[in-house]
């Protein structure tokens, strides 16, 4: 497993669709076989469908800036965590700056879970607590640690790019394989802060049983 970083990573080719629809396929197939279920597709074609190459920074926070919007679409959180529906969703970053603009730029005029979509860097704890994804890139420093920590024990989609992220508590861990960004998940992370993952975004992880 790498660690993401300024490699060459394969992305997007073009943007999903909601009516793509298309019989089961496994995920390490090439991209020239049927995508998915009209779901599961939204993130197969950001993990597949792609000939193109990522090696710019701005790009690749692009790229993961749409893994993050497509995971938060398969997950669901329990009523009462949710904003109102006036309220924003929100997506929180730690680490470089370009990732909290980058998810701007791609959240824009989108929806989660029928709620506007906003992205930030918090800078407490009390900014934690109103996020519901939280996303620590590979640069964060020391206190993103804390802040990390905190997070695990609310109804937080914690997403992480390490290789020990899921054994210390992480939901969701990005990382490359074969110039590819794919991801693995803990569903027993997910479970104990009371979020539910679909099905169909469990089908297209490696999944991991973390601690």
């Amino acid at each position: 497993m790498a660690l993401l970083s300024n490699r060459t990573i394969r992305g997007p080719e073009r943007p999903f669709s909601d009516q793509d629809v298309s019989r089961p396929v496994s995920p390490v197939y090439r991209a020239t076989k049927p995508s998915i279920f009209p779901l599961g597709c939204a993130l197969l074609c950001v993990l597949w469908l792609s000939s193109s190459v990522w090696a710019q920074s701005s790009a690749e926070s692009m790229l993961k800036a749409a893994f993050l919007y497509n995971f938060a679409k398969f997950v669901e959180w329990p009523t009462d965590a949710l904003p109102a529906e006036s309220d924003p969703f929100m997506i929180c970053v730690i680490g470089e700056p370009r990732m909290a603009e980058a998810t701007n730029r791609f959240v824009k005029d989108k929806l989660i879970h029928d709620r506007i979509v906003r992205a930030r860097t918090p800078d407490s704890m009390s900014d934690v607590q109103s996020c519901h994804l939280l996303f620590i890139d590979a640069s964060a420093g020391p206190v993103a640690k804390k802040l990390k920590h905190s997070a695990m024990t609310l109804p937080i989609l914690t997403v992480g790019e390490s290789d020990r992220f899921l054994s210390q508590g992480g939901i969701i861990n990005l990382f490359v394989e074969e110039g590819r960004m794919r991801f693995e998940i803990s569903p027993q992370a997910a479970e104990r802060v009371q979020l539910k993952i679909s099905s169909k975004l469990l089908t297209l992880a490696k999944i991991t049983d973390a601690p």
